[in-house]
């Protein structure tokens, strides 16, 4: 669950992340089913009516990520700069610039 809010939220900054963690996933069920299938007993199976409280968590976390990228994208292209000047959220000129 927390490597799907990483990938999530910081997807945008870092794409080969989902390389990343494709690999790491394929790792760790391969770990996993050699440990169900050699050193664990088998789990009794019981039944649910769904997954509960993870589909609110899941839920939170796709909406969150929206803003989380769209707040990623607009900070840190240099297109916005220039909208940013014009609203006057920075003021008249950045550190280092000077005005003609």
């Amino acid at each position: 669950m927390i490597q799907f809010a990483f990938l999530s939220f910081f997807g945008v900054a870092f794409p080969f992340a989902f390389t990343i963690g494709y690999f790491h996933m394929a790792g760790q069920i391969s770990i996993d089913k050699h440990k169900l299938l050699r050193q664990y007993r088998r789990p009794i199976p019981t039944g649910a009516k769904d997954i509960g409280t993870w589909t609110t968590i899941i839920d939170i976390i796709s909406f969150a990520s929206i803003f989380i990228n769209a707040a990623l994208v607009v900070l840190t292209s240099k297109s916005s700069d220039h909208f940013i000047k014009a609203i006057g959220i920075l003021g008249t000129a950045d550190a280092g610039e000077t005005e003609n």
